[in-house]
């Protein structure tokens, strides 16, 4: 073999290892288990109530909690559609998207590939003010938390929140995908298409299920610290 063949047949092992040490930052499951565009509601009220199948299939629902005067659909100029705000205030907004049932339940085993956009109109500098976003089991025991604050998502790893890299930025509008691994209990997080969290163990070893993707502000009784985030084009697919 020529030395030329050599070099070329190394860089093909090269890229087979690279694209099997990375996951696909947009890959899909087969079946959607839940959905959520906004386009059908109306700006300035509430998301629809979770009337069956409109958030998907049987089972599939847009839960919140205490999100009166906190969320609220509107015509995002930055997404280009209707998206769902969701506004730092009191009392605090807990938003769970739901999964639910095509025939895949119970979702304790496989591939689950969660994804949606996403932009920040205000930010806060500390975290105890920043969003949370969680993978929720039925238990309601976390898979991951990621926090958005200080112009920075930041990933929980057990003891302290560290700043994930890349490029993105949170007041743009940006794509989430996040892929839970329910065999081998694991996860990678992509942000705009870039490989930010690679294969992380569960948090919690009592992540046994998926059962939703959660949003949660705490609360606050004064302005500051204000925290303003949409979020449209919600998808959780096996």
């Amino acid at each position: 073999m020529t030395k030329r063949l050599l070099l070329l047949s190394f860089a093909a092992l090269l890229a087979s290892v690279s694209c099997n040490h990375y996951f696909n930052c947009s890959k899909r499951g087969t079946s959607s288990i839940f959905v959520a565009n906004f386009n059908s509601d109306i700006p300035g009220s509430l998301p629809a109530f979770s009337t069956p199948l409109h958030y998907g299939p049987p089972g599939a629902s847009l839960d919140i909690q205490d999100g009166s005067s906190t969320v609220e659909v509107v015509n995002s100029t930055a997404l280009g559609s209707n998206a769902m705000s969701i506004t730092r205030g009191y009392p605090a907004p807990i938003i769970d998207a739901v999964v639910g049932d095509n025939g895949t339940a119970p979702h304790n085993s496989g591939k689950y590939y969660i994804e949606f956009t996403a932009h920040a109109e205000t930010i806060p500098e500390y975290l105890i003010a920043g969003i949370s976003i969680s993978a929720r089991s039925s238990t309601n025991k976390a898979a991951f938390f990621l926090k958005l604050y200080d112009n920075s998502y930041h990933l929980f790893d057990g003891s302290s929140y560290v700043p994930l890299g890349g490029t993105y930025d949170p007041t743009a509008p940006h794509f989430v995908h996040i892929e839970l691994n329910l065999d081998s209990r694991n996860y990678s997080i992509c942000i705009d298409n870039k490989v930010v969290v690679n294969k992380k163990a569960f948090l919690t070893s009592d992540f046994m299920d998926l059962h939703s993707l959660q949003f949660f502000v705490t609360p606050t009784i004064t302005e500051a610290f204000k925290m303003v985030y949409v979020v449209d084009d919600m998808r959780i697919t096996k």
